[in-house]
């Protein structure tokens, strides 16, 4: 019997492209939480938590931060050089909800539900549904021919979630790559000095983009997401621009990335 808490000989790479396939992650997984519910793993250079007890017990366990995550990821860049190196990713991400503890995380998701009461989810139908249409329109131009990933996979979302935030599509390409930049750098366990700058300056182009919707949403209101979170208000409090575009960029990123990878 080995005793090494770090001992672990089915470790699994998820950060390599092959390993996310079904055919592979499943068996990958399942061999992992078999062998053991909380384990090391040398791939992700962390603690992996695989059992649902195990997992339910530790997100009510106020002793394990979401804040850890902005600060774990930069590791690769000494701290001198962060602030010219990293300067947006140092601003913007520890305004994303999913990395804030309680209170700030309790008050961003008090705000930012609002922008996602059952009223304003079923007014989006209409608009999920002509994004759809407008996409089968596009491969029926194409002889019925369509690539499922790059064509519908990574447009589908990308497009519905502009189009309910009220960004212009003349955007969509420009969005779409930084999606792809970030996703490199999140997805990677310890990400490189490289991509950690790159994924900065996929920051500057988002906040580029919808820091010009924000102000003319503050000027002339629509019917947009974008418009009922600039509006988004309780007992006074308002999200600060910064809390603005960490929500927008969340939900561009994020928000595509997860529903495209699970097609």
């Amino acid at each position: 019997m080995n005793n090494d808490p770090k001992y672990n000989p089915v470790d699994y790479n998820f950060g390599a492209p092959e390993a996310l396939l079904s055919v592979n992650f499943l068996p990958g997984v399942n061999r992992m939480r078999d062998f053991a519910p909380v384990l090391w793993s040398d791939y992700q250079r962390g603690w992996m938590l695989l059992g649902h007890a195990e997992v339910y017990q530790a997100l009510r366990d106020a002793r394990l931060s979401s804040r850890r995550l902005q600060s774990d990821i930069f590791r690769e860049i000494p701290d001198a050089e962060k602030p010219t190196s990293i300067p947006n990713l140092l601003t913007y991400l520890p305004n994303w909800v999913v990395n804030t503890d309680a209170p700030q995380h309790t008050r961003l998701r008090v705000l930012m539900l609002k922008a996602f009461s059952k009223k304003v989810v079923k007014a989006m139908s209409p608009e999920i549904e002509a994004t759809t249409e407008e996409l089968i329109a596009d491969i029926r131009a194409r002889d019925g021919k369509v690539e499922w990933v790059r064509d519908v996979a990574y447009q589908l979302p990308m497009r519905t979630i502009m189009r309910i935030l009220g960004i212009p599509a003349e955007h969509r390409e420009s969005l779409l790559e930084q999606g792809q930049i970030l996703h490199t750098a999140f997805q990677a366990p310890l990400p490189s000095k490289e991509m950690l700058v790159a994924a900065d300056g996929a920051f500057a182009v988002i906040n580029r983009i919808c820091l010009e919707e924000i102000h003319k949403r503050s000027r002339e209101p629509r019917e947009d997401l974008l418009t009922t979170l600039v509006q988004a208000n309780e007992q006074g409090d308002r999200l600060s621009i910064e809390e603005l575009l960490g929500a927008c960029q969340i939900i561009l990123t994020a928000g595509y990335e997860t529903t495209a990878n699970s097609t």
